[in-house]
Formats: C-alpha cells, structure tokens, sequence
C-alpha cells in the first residue's frame, strides 16, 4: 500500500477483520498519523467494537463529539462491558493538518489516569473519565476497523498514513523514529513513555490478505 489511506467520510474504511494478538491483554497501543479534512464528530480513526453498542466490550480511538469535549477533540475507550472512556477537552483537533495519535493502556496499574493515557504529538494530554478502565481487554471477535466507528456507522473524513495504523501488546517501550507524512524528511521523535512497543503489529501488513474496502454505509451521528 503506498501513500496515506484516504477516507471521504461517507462510505469508506478498511476492515481488517479480528486481530487476536490483542484481545484479553492487559498492555495495548493504537498510533495513526492522521489528518482531518472536516470535523464531524465520532469519526472513527481505529476501533474494534463487538456490537455496535455504547459500552459493549469495545476499544476505540476517534474523534470526539458534542457533550465529550467537542468534534475538535479526540475520544479513547478500553471497555469491557461497561461504558468506560475518556476524552480530552483542549480543542486540540484541527483540519488540514498531519498529527500522531497515540492511544496507550496499561490495565496492570491502578486508577483511570494510569491504565488510558492519550498522547498528541507525542505530548501528553489530559482525559476526563467516565466509568472505570478495566484491567484487560475484551476477548469479543469484532473486527479492527479503520476509518469507522462502528456505532451510528461514523466514518473518518481525512486521511490516515499508510505504516501509522500500530497495535502493540508490551509493557518495554523501545526509542522508535518515524518520519512525518506532513514533512517527509524531518524525523518526529515521540517523548520516552510512548515512543513505540516491542512485538508491534503492522495492521496494514499483517492483515492485507483480510482487507477489504467497504462501501455500504454512509456516517451518522452516534453517541459513545
């Protein structure tokens, strides 16, 4: 696959069907460069959701939407069958603009602000929680999506970088440089607590074979 992943925020986005690697696990991070060609909340950036039901055994990166910090901020959700999630509230979503979301849960620590953490730019960014982080992932067999929130059908308007879309299942961070699709030669470096894990899954490649476009929804509002 080469160059970014386009998505119109209608009817596209890649089904890349269940990954096991990180399912009932107590360590997992998703990470996608990502660039917005509209904010409309509840875009879906990588989820993988068992029902297409607010607090089914879900975990989830997206956009975020009215009521939950706003469609310019960003919604992170590791559940396991309750409505456990949290948002941040910094306006930090802009469009026209290539930036690295990093999503990071750690279910062997205690309290919210530890076990999902959300990283913009490889800085840090503050969640306001609701429910409580579970301690593992759920074991469901939903597929891991890219471009969809599978609730409502809410679909991307924007682009996702072709080698960005990352799972990882360790608790041993390793120093990882990656080249910004916005400045292509410049290096963007991520700060120590979430420069990349060992035992990284490459959806795109691992899971090509599995992949298939799809074009038999159109986006609507949903709510987490």
């Amino acid at each position: 696959i080469i160059g970014a992943m386009d998505f119109d925020g209608i009817d596209d986005y890649v089904n890349t069907t269940d990954i096991n690697e990180i399912d009932g696990v107590s360590e997992v991070s998703y990470s996608a460069w990502v660039k917005l060609d509209g904010l409309k909340g509840w875009g879906g950036v990588i989820s993988k959701e068992d029902a297409g039901v607010p607090g089914t055994p879900s975990t989830i990166m997206l956009e975020a939407n009215a009521g939950f910090g706003g469609t310019d901020d960003v919604f992170v959700r590791v559940a396991d069958g309750t409505n456990a999630y949290g948002y941040t509230t910094g306006d930090i979503l802009k469009t026209d603009e290539w930036h690295l979301w990093t999503m990071v849960f750690n279910g062997t620590k205690t309290g919210n602000d530890n076990r999902l953490k959300f990283y913009f730019d490889g800085v840090e960014q503050s969640l306001t929680f609701t429910g409580t982080i579970p301690g593992l992932t759920s074991t469901g067999n939903a597929a891991v999506e890219l471009g969809r929130y599978i609730t409502g059908g809410n679909l991307l308007n924007g682009s996702i970088d072709e080698d960005a879309e990352e799972l990882a299942s360790s608790s041993k961070p390793k120093s990882k440089k990656k080249k910004s699709p916005a400045k292509k030669g410049k290096k963007k470096k991520m700060n120590k607590t979430n420069r990349g894990h060992e035992s990284t899954l490459r959806i795109l490649q691992k899971s090509r074979e599995k992949q298939q476009k799809s074009h038999d929804m159109t986006a609507t509002k949903g709510c987490p």
